[in-house]
């Protein structure tokens, strides 16, 4: 399984992976059928995750009659993911994923785009990373350089974040 040309933000159970939605829409993804996400609501007895994007973008896990652990922290109702989280639920370890590295491609739409911090053109063949909220552009150096602090396009408040950093009592990542 080649792991760039695999859907962003996504669940990595490890063999097989499960796309989110796209931004304002919900899908479940029953306990007993994790490889199959579906856009009806359970029935009254399964038990599952929701799996949503906010118009924002944020991507969040609404459990349903199923524990969910994230780290250490086990979410009360919904959990807002990041990049990198770890999560374990009906038997597996699963992390998500919502940023992707990736090679521009010669005939890439946003080859000649600057780079959000920079200002580099970016030509085909430079190693980029999107903001998975605003989809601004940065090379892979700029993207590194904004641990810890927030996207640079206007209005944008993703924040990329180290996984190996500690998750807090509340389960959020420290700022």
């Amino acid at each position: 399984m080649d792991r760039d040309s695999l859907p962003i933000p996504r669940l990595d159970f490890g063999e097989w992976v499960v796309p989110f939605p796209d931004r304002g829409h919900y899908v479940f993804l029953p306990s007993d059928s994790l490889r199959h996400a579906r856009s009806e609501p359970p029935t009254a007895q399964e038990s599952g995750v929701w799996l949503g994007r906010t118009e924002s973008g944020a991507s969040v896990l609404l459990p349903l009659r199923l524990e969910v652990v994230r780290g250490s922290v086990k979410p009360v109702f919904l959990a807002v993911l990041h990049q990198g989280d770890e999560l374990y639920f009906a038997g597996h370890t699963v992390v998500f994923h919502e940023v992707q590295h990736t090679l521009l491609a010669t005939k890439s739409r946003l080859v000649g785009s600057k780079c959000q911090q920079c200002r580099k053109r970016l030509a085909a063949g430079d190693s980029v990373v999107q903001c998975p909220l605003c989809g601004g552009l940065y090379c892979d150096d700029c993207w590194k350089f904004l641990d810890r602090d927030r996207c640079y396009s206007r209005g944008c408040s993703y924040s990329p974040s180290d996984p190996d950093k500690e998750v807090t009592a509340r389960g959020d990542r420290p700022v």
